[in-house]
């Protein structure tokens, strides 16, 4: 039945250090130190101060530290410091209420408990895991936060932590990256349903170059209905200037800016969330060198070709325009190609019959694909000839979208190999 609090006036203060032995707090108040009087609110002293309302950790030789919070109210900032001296740090919160984050100082094996408690905010990349009982323990969701595969395709790899509970996740992104849209929608997947790799849960989802400045937003839903934050508000892009800026090879870093320049002119040439590039720069400014590239289509049997097309999705998609080929001909056909990519015959918004090969990965974007049809035709097409016809083209957008291309396949090639 206390009120604890105190007037704050230096730097990492904070109004209880909890550092060794049992403590119980039942029925009180602790506040984190007040800055008023420098005009500071209670948020910005604990984010630029470091003002605290309590730390709950480990020090010197003490045995360690137990603290158990009921029927309270912690207002402000809550420091776990585990550092690992001597015994082990924990907090258990019975309906209680932190006005305030939980703070990852030193999490290092300590535990966080909650049982009808409600906590401002808590560490990115933890969650409350449901442990069966009525209370939740506060846990790391993920290891290796985020990865960006781009050998293939460009995705968003997120490794969970695999608790064997029931838990849903829910992230809010454009779902439908192919259409010329930014509106934003939610799904859902089942935890158990994520393929495991590793002893992680995988989460891939996969973005159109002209994408990559889409924010993403994951969250874990336990099963008693709690929904924790993962990330919010994170992009590929920023995950490629990371990488950009950061103490990487030259060749990964040059992958990283290939694939900011590729989805800046995906995002000019489709007029997709153009405002969210208006400040990038291109970093390769010249024209890409595609000298010994050829732009004519190898083709022999009883087809014409009308034109070509590349779709810059997330896995590049070549379609052929087949100006002698009728929708009924086409449902009588079959295609292969002899590199293993997919082919069929699709009809674009305006019901033109194309022939369509998916799945060609950057790094293979100047290698020659021979599709194979059923009525013996046969065509031959280097996908990058598309950019070159692009890059050729006189016309601002398709000439940077091309460029920007040649410059995507040969970063890829350089890191992945042909």
């Amino acid at each position: 039945n206390m009120t604890v609090s105190m007037k704050g006036n230096f730097y990492d203060q904070m109004t209880m250090s909890n550092c060794n032995g049992d403590i119980t707090i039942t029925g009180s108040t602790v506040s984190a130190p007040d800055f008023s009087w420098a005009n500071y609110s209670a948020e910005q002293a604990a984010e630029s101060l470091g003002a605290r309302a309590m730390s709950v950790g480990t020090f010197s030789t003490y045995t360690g530290v137990d603290v158990t919070v009921t029927d309270s109210t912690i207002n402000g900032y809550v420091n776990i410091d585990n550092t690992g001296a001597n015994g082990t740090a924990a907090l258990t919160l019975n309906t209680s209420e932190v006005n305030g984050n939980i703070v990852d100082k030193s999490m290092n094996g300590a535990t966080v408990t909650n049982e009808g408690s409600t906590v401002s905010d808590i560490p990115e990349g933890y969650g409350w895991v449901d442990n069966g009982d009525g209370t939740s323990t506060l846990t790391r969701v993920a290891t290796d936060e985020v990865s960006i595969t781009t050998a293939d395709e460009i995705d968003v790899n997120l490794y969970l932590d695999d608790t064997g509970k029931e838990a849903t996740v829910e992230y809010t992104f454009n779902t439908t990256p192919d259409e010329e849209t930014d509106v934003q929608e939610a799904e859902t997947v089942s935890f158990a349903n994520l393929p495991t790799v590793d002893g992680k849960k995988l989460l891939t989802i996969t973005v159109a170059p002209a994408q990559i400045r889409d924010n993403i937003s994951i969250y874990v839903k336990a099963a008693n209905g709690a929904t924790n934050r993962y990330y919010e508000n994170y992009s590929v892009a920023e995950y490629c200037e990371q990488i950009a800026g950061g103490n990487f090879d030259e060749n990964t870093k040059a992958l990283a800016n290939a694939v900011l320049d590729y989805g800046k002119a995906a995002s000019a040439f489709f007029g997709y969330n153009t405002d969210a590039f208006a400040s990038q720069e291109y970093v390769n400014n010249g024209t890409f060198n595609f000298n010994g590239i050829s732009m004519t289509a190898g083709k022999s049997g009883d087809i014409d070709i009308a034109s070509v097309r590349y779709v810059a999705k997330s896995v590049p998609d070549l379609r052929f325009v087949i100006s002698n080929l009728s929708e009924a001909e086409a449902a009588t056909l079959t295609a292969t190609t002899d590199k293993g990519y997919a082919a069929s015959f699709v009809k674009d918004e305006n019901n033109t019959v194309l022939l369509q090969v998916t799945g060609i990965p950057a790094a293979k974007l100047n290698e020659k694909i021979r599709i194979n049809i059923s009525n013996g035709a046969v065509i031959e097409y280097t996908p990058l000839a598309y950019a070159k016809m692009a890059a050729n083209s006189g016309i601002t957008d398709l000439a940077q979208l091309g460029n920007s291309i040649g410059y995507y396949w040969q970063a890829a090639n350089t890191v992945f190999g042909a």
